[in-house]
């Protein structure tokens, strides 16, 4: 673990901040423009020129191992922050399973095949027509557990968490001030992880996801995935971030002055935390973590995703032993009702994604240079 102060945190503030700038200037770009400047480009210089429009311009749609996607610029490096110490590093789902994992991913896999079919009750889902979407992913930042650990491409990002914490109360994460520190020693020290590497890009040449890979989210239909900059690490029973020789663990000494400097340059939260329309839905998505009733649909998906067809009757037994029952057929009404819907619908009922982001989406265009004379 490696210790460090102010001086170290603003110099990784500005690494980032420089390159948003970076990226902002290339977004300001038209189609246009863009082309045409790779156009210009001389017979050597043209792939560096589409790799640097990949690399450092959002809206970029590609076709990464996991799906179709619409790319956030790659990132200066990739970061978790975390506001007190824990003795392991693991996805949300394998930090909670204790008992017979087999199950538990089933169960873990009908939530969010539930929670897939909730969300494409509504129109912003219907019509969404710019990318794939990734239930999974997005469920993993509304609440749900999944087997992936959520990382992200901005430092700002992972010091929020690692200098706030979640207010039961309020629902909201709040600061850590020193008069908590002082009622709450463990959070004395903040930490973040750091990739050693910042490229991820040769992972892009191997065949399917593999244990450890850094996957992308880029731009999904809500906006809390893009504004945390997330991406996800595939992670198994195994897998525990603090042991990947990858990564570097940093210690920070929290306090008030720190905590609130953080917490004022993400906006009091709302730039790491959006309100947008699928908040309203958390209600919902509580409802989809203590359900124990799903039906056929959900629990034939769940067994295709974790290769376990051929022993439907035995996880039929099994489900049951745990109170959890395979329906015919399940009203979804009766998890999200039509008047939320409405709700959720009317929020986005002019949503625009490039007028909302500010940017376009676009694709490497086919380029043959003019030869120089």
């Amino acid at each position: 673990m490696i210790k460090v102060y102010l001086s170290f945190i603003n110099n990784e503030l500005k690494l980032n901040m420089d390159r948003l700038r970076v990226i902002r200037a290339n977004n300001s770009l038209s189609i246009e423009e863009r082309n045409k400047r790779i156009e210009h480009s001389n017979q050597a210089s043209v792939l560096n020129n589409h790799m640097y429009y990949y690399q450092l311009s959002d809206g970029f749609i590609v076709k990464e191992k996991h799906g179709t996607i619409i790319k956030q610029a790659e990132p200066y490096s990739f970061y978790r922050g975390e506001n007190k110490e824990f003795k392991t590093c693991k996805s949300s789902f394998y930090r909670k399973s204790n008992e017979d994992i087999l199950i538990d991913k089933l169960i873990a896999d009908m939530r969010i095949e539930l929670f897939g079919r909730v969300i494409s009750e509504l129109d912003l889902i219907k019509k969404w027509n710019y990318c794939d979407i990734f239930p999974e992913f997005i469920a993993q930042h509304y609440g749900l557990d999944t087997e992936y650990l959520d990382i992200t491409g901005n430092f700002l990002v992972a010091m929020f968490f690692a200098v706030s914490r979640y207010d039961d109360i309020i629902g909201k994460y709040v600061p850590i001030t020193d008069d908590y520190i002082e009622e709450h020693p463990e959070y004395k020290y903040g930490y973040f992880y750091k990739r050693k590497s910042p490229d991820r890009m040769p992972l892009s040449f191997y065949k399917g996801i593999n244990v450890g890979d850094i996957i992308p989210i880029g731009f999904q239909p809500f906006m809390r995935c893009s504004a945390q900059f997330g991406y996800m690490i595939k992670c198994d029973k195994g897998y525990d971030l603090s042991k990947d020789t990858d990564y570097e663990k940093y210690c920070f000494i929290q306090s008030s002055a720190l905590s609130k400097y953080i917490y004022n340059k993400c906006k009091d939260g709302k730039s790491i935390m959006p309100y947008e329309g699928l908040t309203k839905l958390l209600p919902v998505i509580e409802k989809i973590k203590n359900t124990t009733a799903f039906d056929e649909m959900c629990f034939e998906n769940a067994l295709a995703i974790n290769n376990l067809k051929d022993r439907k009757e035995e996880m039929t037994q099994k489900l049951k032993d745990r109170q959890i029952n395979i329906v015919d057929k399940l009203d979804i009404d009766s998890i999200v009702s039509k008047d939320q819907v409405e709700l959720i619908d009317e929020d986005y009922r002019n949503f625009n994604f490039k007028t909302y982001y500010g940017i376009e989406t676009w694709m490497i265009p086919v380029v043959i240079p003019t030869a120089s004379k």
